[in-house]
């Protein structure tokens, strides 16, 4: 079990399908339904992050310092200076129903969906379950988003400088009908978090089917599970924050 593609058991937190024919085929556990009106958007904050491992190999949290020389982000965590109720909130596992996520689902523009590792596939569940609010996220991280999101659902920060980035989400907060645009795909797709439990469902699905049992055999572990990975262990995201 990895979050990798060519695992034989995948660990995902989420997935996004097209409304209609695709979307009935989910369990109704699966299905709830997006928050789409923004009637306080001139009232709503810029942009907002969750941090609470301020030492990882992503260089999120530098990221975040230096898009604040620019604009204003909220930082809740253990890395910030502001909470929401119980530290638990921010460290443990993200849901929709969470008071933490909900507050800033309706009260941001934008969220930094920053991750805290830069791997292939690498993909948590805080991405998902912010696309169930009328917010637009910005994802850090080393997966392939185009795979994973509708078009023009999201700003990859890895595109921008930390002051370029900060230009265009202040320019998008002035422009209420091109952000807008970051929303439309709503009309279209259903997104969906499936918890963290799905996999040893997944897991007992496979141990019935009799091609499980054929040999797949890693002959270099370290070689598939660290540097087939891909992780960025340089601790920087993009060049313009290298010292």
């Amino acid at each position: 079990m990895f979050y990798t593609r060519d695992a034989d058991i995948r660990i995902h937190h989420g997935f996004i399908v097209r409304r209609g024919l695709d979307s009935s085929l989910l369990p109704s556990i699966w299905r709830r339904p997006c928050i789409v009106k923004q009637d306080n958007f001139n009232s709503r904050q810029l942009a907002v992050s969750f941090i609470s491992h301020c030492d990882d190999n992503a260089g999120r949290l530098k990221y975040v310092r230096e898009l604040q020389k620019h604009v204003w982000v909220d930082v809740y965590g253990k890395c910030g200076d502001l909470k929401c109720g119980h530290s638990i909130n921010v460290d443990r596992f993200f849901s929709i129903d969470d008071k933490c996520v909900r507050k800033a689902g309706e009260n941001y523009l934008f969220f930094l969906a920053f991750e805290n590792a830069l791997c292939e596939d690498y993909v948590t569940e805080k991405l998902y379950v912010f696309l169930f609010y009328p917010i637009v996220p910005v994802v850090m991280g080393a997966a392939d988003y185009s795979t994973i999101m509708p078009p023009h659902s999201y700003i990859d920060a890895q595109q921008y400088t930390p002051q370029q980035l900060a230009l265009k989400l202040t320019h998008l907060a002035k422009h209420p009908q091109e952000y807008a645009k970051y929303l439309e795909w709503r009309k279209y797709y259903q997104p969906s978090t499936v918890g963290p439990y799905r996999v040893f469902c997944d897991l007992c699905v496979r141990l019935h089917q009799p091609d499980f049992y054929e040999h797949n055999v890693i002959e270099n572990f370290r070689e598939w599970f660290v540097v087939k990975a891909n992780c960025n262990r340089n601790n920087t995201v993009l060049p313009s924050l290298r010292h």
